[in-house]
């Protein structure tokens, strides 16, 4: 291949890796449930601490008032 064909097919592959939502790396499809369980862990986790930050700040103004 050409240099220029290399380097448009690049350009191409970049743009399509920034569209993703998930890229695999790899070879082995299995890694995207392994993916999926982590991000459903860090939602958990996120929503702990909302709700958290909230239950403290109630917390506060009760304790304020």
């Amino acid at each position: 291949m050409s240099d220029r064909i290399r380097e448009k097919l690049q350009i191409l592959a970049d743009a399509a890796i920034e569209a993703a939502d998930v890229v695999l790396m790899d070879d082995d499809p299995l890694k995207i449930a392994k993916a999926i369980t982590i991000s459903r862990k860090c939602i958990r986790i996120v929503y702990q601490n909302i709700y958290f930050a909230i239950g403290i700040k109630i917390l506060c103004l009760i304790i304020g008032a």
